[in-house]
């Protein structure tokens, strides 16, 4: 274990072998595997990151809200009067300026549904993991455990290489879809 945790700390990698190894040891001086301490640490990130995304997106849609009703208000002086020059300024600036915020809170919106998937997924994962497979079938959930394989990996590949939600395939999206949606 020491010989593992140097090699962590001096390297910041874990090879096949060590992490094996690693979890042969955890696992029989804990009785559990590494795999939910990884997934445990995984989701505390991903929550943290999760929550920083709403907060961004919530203060980018209410300033974007702001501005939709400034733009209204001088569209209408627009069109029943002359504006001012500093009106006619503002309401040039709010053309130009409400594009790139839309497109920002596109998203951000994009980010944080992916985000809240993966989550929501990866605690399934969590609690197949804390189950055996009696537990598990006595609440009709056995059937999760055929995927539960391929959606670890999905995962672990996400949160390793930062995968955008797009770049999944469809099947590997519907899959996290299903586990958020199931937990």
């Amino acid at each position: 274990m020491i010989k593992t945790a140097e090699s962590l700390l001096s390297t910041a990698q874990l090879s096949d072998d060590d992490a094996i190894r690693l979890d042969s040891i955890i696992q029989e001086r804990f009785g559990k595997s590494l795999i939910p301490f990884v997934f445990e640490e995984l989701m505390v990130v991903w929550v943290e990151k999760q929550q920083s995304l709403e907060q961004e997106w919530a203060e980018l849609s209410k300033k974007l809200s702001k501005d939709r009703v400034l733009k209204t208000r001088l569209d209408v002086a627009m069109r029943t009067s002359e504006l001012t020059e500093e009106e006619a300024a503002i309401h040039s600036e709010l053309l130009t300026k409400m594009n790139g915020e839309q497109t920002k809170l596109t998203r951000l919106d994009s980010e944080r549904r992916s985000m809240k998937s993966y989550v929501y997924a990866a605690e399934g994962f969590m609690q197949i993991l804390e189950k055996d497979d009696v537990t598990l079938e006595a609440e009709d959930k056995d059937y999760l455990l055929e995927d539960s394989e391929e959606i670890a990996s999905i995962i672990m590949r996400v949160a390793q290489n930062n995968v955008a939600w797009e770049s999944l395939t469809d099947d590997e999206q519907s899959l996290i879809t299903d586990y958020a949606n199931i937990f």
